[in-house]
């Protein structure tokens, strides 16, 4: 064990444990962030055996680290050796995150299409911010009340006009809201449950 500690505290290897390190940390993490809400969801919306649902959490927490795993060890590993060709370049990043993203979270499945609609929001936030950042501008008060009033805005025409164009957990929790709360025939079915 001391040898492999002297190995890892040589710095020799540090372009490989960095990758190997934002392996195990990708892999945590993901598990961390996708196990509780899996488990969540399943609860509330699905049906079904016990062991099937649990079978469910898991591959859907799976995914998600080794995604965030693979991602992690071959960007970190890929913008080091990169670096070591041209020297420390701002493209290196976007170019691995390209290629990374397309091969770890370009499969269209539940948990990618989530993690990128996720990514979505905050970038364009990200954008903003430093479109404001660069102009040296404060943004108005007024500002945050647009950008509410336009999603929403945005959201509710597409989910009465176009509703097959939204996310599938979208269209379920708004389905819930505003479709389901038109059925009811008596106080139990108003008040006390969703449908009788």
């Amino acid at each position: 064990m001391q040898a492999l500690d002297a190995m890892i505290a040589s710095g020799n290897y540090k372009l490989l444990l960095d990758a190997v390190k934002g392996f195990r940390n990708g892999l945590v993490y993901g598990i961390r962030v996708r196990a509780p809400h899996a488990l969540v969801m399943t609860l509330l919306w699905s049906r079904g055996p016990i062991p099937e649902m649990a079978m469910k959490i898991y591959r859907a927490a799976r995914q998600h680290g080794m995604n965030l795993a693979k991602f992690a060890f071959t960007y970190k590993l890929g913008v080091a050796i990169l670096g070591m060709i041209t020297g420390p370049q701002p493209w290196h990043s976007a170019f691995m995150g390209a290629i990374c993203g397309a091969l770890y979270w370009g499969d269209r499945s539940p948990v990618n299409v989530q993690v990128n609609m996720y990514l979505l929001s905050r970038i364009l936030s990200g954008f903003v911010h430093l479109y404001f950042e660069k102009k040296k501008v404060t943004p108005s008060p007024l500002a945050f009340k647009l950008y509410a009033a336009t999603m929403w805005a945005c959201v509710m025409y597409l989910f009465f006009h176009h509703p097959n164009v939204l996310q599938v957990s979208l269209q379920s929790s708004m389905n819930y809201i505003y479709h389901d709360s038109d059925k009811y025939s008596s106080v139990k079915d108003l008040v006390l449950v969703n449908k009788a």
